[in-house]
């Protein structure tokens, strides 16, 4: 018998590091691949992917072989996804248009256990070899991060900070140029100043700002407080096959 793995991610958070939590086209075989780097985490979609529970659940399973914490965005804040996502492997649940009060609530009331959520109980994959208290210890791994990715999400920000249970409130610029009319341009000088506004209210709240996290973006981020960062292993790979067609 044993105890239930760390999140790292949760981990680093505590201690007060930054951490990052990997996106792409993730796959089992991906996976296996990018674990040996070192990131804390890996970013699972399925949202805007064809994956469907049996995958997300082999890729949580890739993740656990390299002590990696898998993160998996849902298609939709509703119960019965978030309870299902965390019971194939999540350790954390990625929650998209996270824009009320009666929003993040939803998603925390998911992802929990009694008596702080209404998350169902069962002997899920993390349970497996934990000797005893499972359930709270469960409750201090698993992770609900809010996608503040409309204005209306900025507008209300104030106010979702104050939600208990929310461990990381990351800002999504693409979603976020299109409800500001700018659509596809979040690289925009209104659009970023959006995002800074956001990541000030956040840090500002004692919360956790999180950010896409862009090659040459970092240092910038970490100096406004951003502290859980999201970035795209692709770009880092059409840069290099750039770099080699280029030799070739």
């Amino acid at each position: 018998m044993g105890d239930i793995r760390i999140n790292r991610v949760k981990k680093s958070l505590s201690e007060g590091k930054a951490t990052m939590v990997l996106g792409g086209l993730q796959t089992p075989e991906t996976i296996d691949f990018l674990g040996q780097f070192g990131f804390d985490g890996m970013w699972i979609d399925t949202e805007h992917s064809p994956n469907d529970f049996d995958m997300v659940a082999q890729m949580c399973r890739a993740c656990n072989l390299w002590d990696v914490a898998p993160f998996v965005r849902v298609s939709a804040n509703q119960h019965w996804i978030i309870n299902r996502t965390f019971d194939v492997g999540a350790v954390g649940v990625i929650v998209p248009h996270s824009n009320t009060v009666e929003d993040v609530k939803a998603a925390v009331n998911a992802a929990k256990y009694w008596p702080k959520g209404q998350r169902g109980s069962s002997s899920t994959r993390h349970s497996f070899g934990v000797d005893k208290d499972y359930y709270n210890k469960a409750n201090e791994q698993t992770m609900v991060v809010a996608l503040i990715e409309e204005y209306r999400a900025i507008k209300n920000l104030k106010e979702l900070t104050k939600v208990e249970g929310v461990d990381v409130f990351l800002i999504g610029p693409g979603d976020l140029s299109h409800t500001m009319g700018l659509p596809g341009q979040g690289s925009h000088p209104k659009v970023q100043a959006a995002v800074d506004e956001a990541i000030d209210i956040i840090v500002s709240s004692g919360k956790v700002a999180g950010a896409t996290g862009a090659s040459g973006s970092i240092a910038d981020l970490y100096k406004k407080g951003v502290r859980f960062f999201f970035p795209n292993w692709q770009p880092w790979l059409g840069q290099k096959a750039k770099e080699y067609m280029a030799e070739f």
